[in-house]
């Protein structure tokens, strides 16, 4: 059986104002477990965004970070 790899490059942060962090692999699952978040507004928007009480950011997959993104 051959072992498939992880295609993926980016991730979504989310952090509300609780400083709770969410980590989601895509967008639009992330606004799926939250209704208070349209997808379709978002991917307009240049990220990262405060919205909604929720601060939006995308990072690189398996990279480390200084936190200003």
């Amino acid at each position: 059986m051959k072992k498939e790899t992880l295609k993926r490059k980016n991730v979504v942060i989310l952090i509300n104002e609780q400083n709770e962090m969410e980590c989601w692999g895509s967008l639009k699952l992330a606004c799926k477990a939250h209704p208070e978040l349209v997808y379709n507004t978002i991917t307009k928007m240049k990220l990262p965004v405060f919205t909604n009480g929720w601060g939006i950011s995308r990072i690189l997959f398996n990279k480390k970070h200084d936190g200003k993104s």
